[in-house]
């Protein structure tokens, strides 16, 4: 299973990555949404080419709320995760119009990351 990791502080992205290849998942790092987008298009014409997306929401160039719209508009109905240390009401309330879409609160544990994750491969999508 791969899972792409959008971040734009390459502590959160080279830790996460770390992580997630400890539990035995593949992992692709972007460090904003357009790059995100372009390693998501560069996986086509394969139809599940991630199994769940990790993005924060603020990063320069193409926002997490916008990546999750561009990645929609590809029909992808692919799980998000969204971390965030500061959710504001507005965002929020965008992030609830997406299906598959959860938030992670930064800071986190990995516990935390580990349930969603599992929760995600063993259903097919994200619990709430």
């Amino acid at each position: 299973m791969n899972i792409l990791v959008v971040d734009d502080e390459e502590y959160m992205r080279s830790a996460l990555k770390a992580l997630l290849e400890t539990w035995g998942y593949q992992t692709t790092i972007a460090s904003n949404g357009q790059e995100a987008l372009d390693a998501i298009l560069e996986k086509e014409p394969t139809p599940h080419s991630f199994s769940l997306i990790i993005t924060d929401i603020t990063m320069p160039v193409m926002n997490g709320v916008r990546l999750i719209e561009e990645v929609r508009k590809l029909e992808r109905l692919v799980p998000v995760l969204v971390m965030s240390g500061n959710i504001d009401r507005e965002t929020a309330a965008c992030l609830v119009r997406h299906e598959m879409v959860q938030i992670l609160h930064k800071p986190f544990i990995p516990d935390d990351l580990m349930v969603i994750a599992m929760g995600v491969f063993s259903s097919g999508a994200l619990r709430g």
